[in-house]
């Protein structure tokens, strides 16, 4: 499995590692360009954050079925290891490099907020001092709406990105297994419509058996992380079963083009 997933990272680290460099110096340069430059930058990189995001999801996935299912595919299964084995690998992969450009993203944001509220004039102490009373605003605001749970500005933030990141890996596992049940006998043309059917079907198919009442459940405290954990659970449970309908697929009807 190690070996399989360090040959899964170094075939895709020359794709993404140019970008992150050149990301990352973006945000590091910008704030000290002149005030007219910084407003073309600052939307640029707004958009190219999307962009890379966009990019490396769909990158990802079509990695994923150029190894599988076509002629270099016929070298993926000829490796001395279980259909389940390779497509865990595959999949951790993913997550890998989901995260890593999430990281990146967020390190590149971070930097030049800080920079330039630092070129601003403003300490981190007045930053974080800035960060207490928009925390202790929004508290205020949402006990008025009445809403008295639990939550601060930190788990607002944090588990928005826990969140997202939980529903981006359901759908990558989601994703793969559609892949693998259309490139089977038993559907020979019109693969692509077929697939986006497939997809939605099964995801509103995952969104009606659910978590039932799952307002009513609570595991920990904070409100904003208790829905990130009951999500991750039903993330969780949604991976496993296209998971394991994949492996059963691929090691009985999978074909190669």
């Amino acid at each position: 499995m190690l070996k399989l997933l360090k040959f899964e990272l170094l075939g895709n680290y020359r794709s993404y590692f140019h970008t992150y460099l050149f990301y990352l110096l973006f945000c590091i340069i910008a704030p000290f360009a002149s005030n007219a430059l910084q407003n073309i930058f600052i939307p640029v990189l707004g958009i190219s954050s999307v962009a890379i995001m966009i990019s490396v999801f769909i990158n990802i996935i079509v990695n994923f079925c150029k190894s599988m299912f076509t002629k270099e595919g016929y070298l993926s299964h000829t490796l001395p290891y279980k259909g389940s084995v390779l497509l865990a690998s595959k999949f951790l992969s993913a997550i890998l490099w989901l995260c890593i450009t999430i990281l990146v993203l967020i390190g590149g944001i971070l930097i030049l907020s800080l920079l330039v509220t630092l070129r601003s004039g403003i300490s981190v102490k007045e930053l974080y001092s800035g960060l207490e009373m928009a925390n202790a605003f929004i508290r205020y605001e949402m006990a008025l709406e009445g809403f008295h749970e639990i939550f601060t500005l930190k788990s607002m933030i944090s588990s928005g990105l826990i969140l997202s990141l939980e529903s981006l890996i359901s759908c990558y596992m989601l994703i793969f297994m559609i892949a693998i049940l259309v490139n089977t006998p038993i559907i020979r043309s019109y693969k692509t419509p077929i697939g986006i059917v497939l997809f939605f079907l099964i995801t509103m198919i995952f969104d009606r058996i659910g978590i039932p009442a799952i307002e009513n459940i609570r595991l920990v405290e904070d409100v904003m992380y208790n829905a990130a954990l009951i999500h991750g659970i039903q993330s969780f449970i949604q991976c496993l079963i296209c998971y394991l309908v994949s492996v059963f697929v691929m090691n009985r009807y999978l074909e190669i083009n």
